[in-house]
């Protein structure tokens, strides 16, 4: 009996941890919310779960480029030329999710962590507004760190733009 209420304890204390990222920055005090621009489609990957806090998922893109990294409790935006493309997220598992995507819209994908065998399985969700998420959407971002992706330099990509190839 202890030993369940400790492991609960510790889910319950965990499950409210957020993460870290060597290829993430916390954007900084005053940066603006995520907002569409008008030549690019700008996607949101949010994670609002503490869950598997020690995970975090690689957010790549049909052309093998990292995207970012969805962190726990935290939201990134990356900009691409409109069109259709492929996001893959890696765990455990790898899941995709596929977007045709238009120039000026902002659009939402929900990383969702999931329990796995030996580490967290990843779930990636489209969040459209006629869905029930679509209406915590705020709360999640609100609740939420804003991270930057940090270029393969070593800059700040505010948010990623990625080029036609």
């Amino acid at each position: 009996m202890r030993h369940a209420i400790f492991l609960g304890f510790i889910a319950i204390v965990l499950s409210g941890c957020a993460g870290h990222s060597e290829f993430m920055t916390k954007a900084a005090g005053g940066t603006p919310p995520v907002a569409p621009v008008p030549d690019a489609a700008t996607i949101v990957f949010i994670r609002d779960s503490g869950f598997a806090f020690a995970i975090n998922f690689a957010i790549m893109d049909q052309f093998g480029d990292l995207m970012g990294e969805a962190v726990a409790k935290s939201h990134f935006a990356v900009q691409v030329p409109p069109g259709r493309y492929f996001f893959f997220a890696k765990a455990e598992n790898i899941d995709v999710v596929e977007a045709n995507v238009a120039a000026g819209r902002l659009y939402h994908v929900h990383v969702i962590p999931k329990i796995g065998a030996w580490q967290a399985h990843v779930r990636l969700d489209p969040i459209k507004p006629n869905e029930r998420e679509w209406a915590e959407l705020p709360e999640w971002i609100a609740g939420s760190t804003h991270l930057i992706p940090i270029g393969a330099q070593g800059h700040e990509s505010a948010p990623t733009q990625r080029t036609s190839s």
